[in-house]
């Protein structure tokens, strides 16, 4: 069983309802849906608070490709990115935080976007992956890669990658991209988060810091 969470306007919430069961066939493999319950949250009242600290568990596989913090200039850009270097396995706080941002400012509508003032959303997410971090305490953390198979080419061949699970505790100490995050981080709580999220990558779970007596809570169980 699994939760499949989507942005949709609000005028077709109605016809969510009328969903019962049914089979699918896809690439994937066939799928077998039944409409449990629906939550409906608004994109205007989604937020978390981070000011704590938070802890950022990785319940499947996290496929992130580094190039997403590629320095935002046209003679980089042309040079490297194209360049095949495979995906990032370790919980680089910036490349995580770029990558919220950009689903964030491309799910939402115009008005809710977070951007700074002249910033195109790819010079933002820049801004935020550096300073992110730069600027965010890493408390501990614990990882481990995994095979993932994300379907087959066009000769039948499996197409296969890495990606990491586990979880990170941090604390985002520069208060902009804590803001940004308070809203991004929310979002991707139910969409996921880096590529291949529509196969059921990238699930994260994200929980405040708590500790007790010295102790680090919230990760227990990884």
């Amino acid at each position: 069983m699994a939760r499949v969470s989507a942005v949709v306007p609000r005028e077709v919430i109605g016809d969510l309802l009328s969903i019962g069961r049914g089979g699918f066939e896809t690439s994937y493999g066939p799928f077998n849906v039944a409409l449990d319950k629906i939550e409906v949250i608004d994109l205007k009242e989604l937020r978390l608070d981070l000011s704590r600290g938070f802890v950022m568990t990785f319940k499947t596989p996290v496929i992130l490709s580094p190039k997403i913090i590629l320095p935002p200039l046209k003679k980089i850009m042309d040079k490297y990115g194209k360049m095949k270097i495979g995906h990032l396995t370790l919980p680089v706080p910036g490349l995580i935080f770029a990558h919220a941002l950009r689903l964030w400012n491309r799910a939402v509508p115009e008005d809710l976007r977070l951007t700074r003032p002249n910033d195109k959303d790819d010079i933002y997410s820049y801004r935020v992956a550096v300073m992110g971090t730069a600027l965010t305490e890493v408390i501990g953390y614990k990882t481990w890669t995994e095979t993932v198979i994300l379907g087959k080419n066009e000769k039948g061949v499996l197409r296969k990658t890495r990606g990491f699970r586990g979880y990170i505790v941090m604390n985002i100490k520069h208060k902009i991209t804590r803001k940004a995050m308070e809203r991004a981080l929310a979002l991707a709580k139910y969409l996921g988060i880096g590529r291949s999220r529509g196969i059921g990558l990238g699930e994260v779970g994200i929980d405040p810091r708590v500790v007790e007596e010295g102790v680090e809570l919230g990760s227990e169980g990884i």
